[in-house]
């Protein structure tokens, strides 16, 4: 008889000493701890939920060798050890819920375990003094005699994700909610050709890269600080190298939280400066030092003026590729958070701010630099943080309003912030709103067990959505069908972005530090399809995006702390390149584009998704 078994017969003969457990009779223990079963009937019992009804073998394999899970051949195990896995275990909740296990399937699964995997010789007497002990701990366990407030019963009723989902109402108005917004192209320019500084080659794959003015504690004593402007970079994505860079006029000078690109990869997208009329210039802009920063205008780094700045309406900087210069200033209406395509045709943006009658998602035509139309928050019912796309519908991560006294602007963050630091014990729920492109209608919303959710990946299938959400430091999967949970399991301090890998086994989680305070440096990677988590790596601190890249054999991550991009094997988990990109500004975003047999370029990846029929779930990969 196994260590174990004697060693939880010794306590149940001892509880019975104590006289805190009622001694067993002996026609008790004639059958499987008096449940009236043979020790056969509830190992056949144990083998089908481990192998069918709990999906054990999923994580543990077909004969305890371990896998996701712990190996269970070298010791055995009692029903007590199975009743606090199963409480314990986060990834275990979803199976746990849908076995809604009973005091025989306990029986039966340390049964099992323990006679088949393990290899100990159970009997009667065994197997009643189990029941026993079980009986005894799970009476411990229960609130009965204890004082309960009325603010407990309150908490009760309505902690539960259940709770939430079945006394769901309905945000958003009903019916269209489509609104417009008259952009307007505030000014233009024309460069010569002595300006190209980007030549796209037959065959050749590139990335596009937007980094801004933002310098977080820590950058100093890892990267030369030189971010005196907004910048575009394009490289090679192949050879990890950068090709061209070039900073933006002091006059466009914005925060940066994103990179975006037309279909055709012409022109990239990055916010400017504050709402106004058009500027103009003739020249690149002269360099600063550090000295003169803090001296004049550009002391604008401190928080206060990066919160002014996000918190303000602004124009949109339309930049040609080949020069890597302005070509537009346009007025929409907000101030650009994140932009990505949507259906290859039109860009999907979302705005931290918005001018008196601005909207806070919309789509914009790069053809013709306008706004086609959107939504705006008094409509959804909540304030939209980030919005998302599997080209189809339009998903807004939706967030309660009322947390941010100044605006809606940061109303999630600062809920976020208020749990960690003393001021809420609890906020309100977040949720996404699932929209019609065509008339902005709301058709769905989704619950999910998270605040602040700040990131969704949808599978190739469009089957789930992931959600990270940066104020539980958890991420979620959602059927997108039923809206039901999967499962939910705990990351990294403050996660952002998220991507899958190729096969859609793994779901890589950046854990900036949202929220927090911190500055987070890690990437989580779990199983994506328990939720189990797999593996913790090291990456630049306050990286945000992730991303798995066109070829399908690598992830990367861009640090905003760091100014870096960080370059992983999606296989082997190693870090392979670490680019530094020119003045080491907070990168924010990627966009990949590849060039055709006849040099014309193409977006095939950007923050949203992969485009132009490339995806490497559905098998098609570029080959470098």
């Amino acid at each position: 008889m196994a260590l174990r078994i004697k060693r939880n017969a010794l306590l149940a003969t001892t509880l019975v000493a104590l006289g805190t457990m009622p001694a067993i009779a002996s026609d008790t223990m004639a059958t499987m701890g008096g449940m009236g079963e043979s020790v056969d009937d509830l190992v056949e019992r144990g083998r089908q939920i481990y192998f069918e009804d709990g999906q054990c073998v999923a994580c543990h394999g077909e004969e305890g060798e371990g896998a996701l899970g712990p190996q269970l051949t070298s010791k055995s195990r009692t029903p007590l050890d199975i009743s606090i896995a199963f409480k314990t275990v986060p990834r275990m909740a979803p199976f746990v819920n849908e076995l809604a296990p009973e005091k025989r399937d306990y029986m039966a699964i340390a049964a099992f375990l323990s006679q088949e995997m393990a290899g100990a010789e159970l009997d009667d007497e065994t197997m009643a003094l189990f029941t026993a002990t079980l009986d005894t701990f799970s009476a411990k366990s229960t609130m009965e005699g204890f004082a309960l407030t009325d603010r407990d019963h309150a908490i009760m009723e309505i902690s539960p994700y259940a709770a939430a989902v079945e006394s769901w109402e309905r945000r958003a108005k009903e019916g269209p909610l489509k609104r417009e917004y008259p952009s307007e192209v505030l000014a233009t320019w024309e460069w010569p050709e002595e300006d190209i500084v980007f030549t796209p080659e037959p065959g050749k794959t590139y990335f596009y890269e937007n980094t801004g003015i933002d310098k977080h504690p820590g950058s100093a004593d890892l990267v030369d600080f030189q971010a005196f402007n907004a910048r575009v970079t394009i490289g090679d994505a192949e050879t990890h190298e950068v090709l061209a860079s070039r900073e933006l006029p002091s006059e466009m000078k914005g925060t940066i939280h994103s990179t975006f690109a037309a279909p055709d990869g012409e022109h990239i997208y990055i916010s400017g400066g504050k709402f106004g009329q058009g500027i103009s210039y003739t020249h690149d802009h002269e360099d600063l030092s550090l000295d003169d920063m803090a001296e004049g205008p550009a002391a604008a780094s401190s928080m206060m003026a990066v919160l002014e700045l996000m918190s303000a309406p602004a124009t949109l900087i339309k930049v040609e590729a080949s020069t890597l210069r302005p070509v537009a200033q346009i007025d929409i209406g907000g101030r650009v958070h994140h932009g990505q395509l949507f259906q290859d045709r039109y860009l999907l943006i979302d705005t931290f701010s918005t001018s008196e009658n601005g909207l806070d998602v919309f789509l914009f035509d790069p053809e013709t630099d306008g706004v086609v139309g959107g939504v705006r928050n008094v409509d959804l019912g909540g304030a939209a943080y980030t919005a998302w796309t599997d080209n189809e519908w339009i998903y807004v991560l939706m967030e309660p309003v009322g947390y941010d006294p100044m605006s809606m602007t940061h109303t999630g963050y600062m809920g976020g912030v208020m749990t960690k630091t003393g001021v809420f014990s609890t906020l309100r729920d977040f949720w996404v709103a699932k929209i019609d492109p065509e008339t902005w209608e709301v058709v769905h919303e989704y619950t999910y067990p998270g605040h602040r959710g700040d990131w969704i990946v949808f599978d190739a299938a469009k089957e789930h959505m992931y959600i990270p959400a940066g104020a539980t430091g958890n991420i979620s999967k959602i059927n997108l069908e039923t809206g039901e949970l999967v499962w939910a399991n705990p990351v990294g301090t403050g996660p952002y972005g998220a991507t899958l890998n190729a096969d859609e086994t793994d779901i890589w989680v950046a854990n900036k530090g949202e929220t927090t305070g911190l500055f987070g440096r890690t990437l989580t990677v779990l199983d994506a399809n328990t939720g189990w988590p797999k593996h913790t790596l090291m990456t630049g601190y306050m990286t945000d995006h992730v991303l798995l890249a066109p070829n399908g054999k690598e992830i990367w991550a861009t640090s905003n702390g760091e100014g870096r991009i960080y370059v992983y094997d999606a296989e082997t988990y190693e870090q392979k390149t670490i680019m530094d990109i020119p003045g080491n500004g907070d990168a924010h975003g990627l966009v990949w584009v590849n060039a055709d047999e006849e040099a014309n370029l193409r977006v095939v990846r950007d923050q949203g998704n992969f485009h132009a029929d490339i995806h490497p779930a559905k098998g098609n990969s570029l080959g470098y």
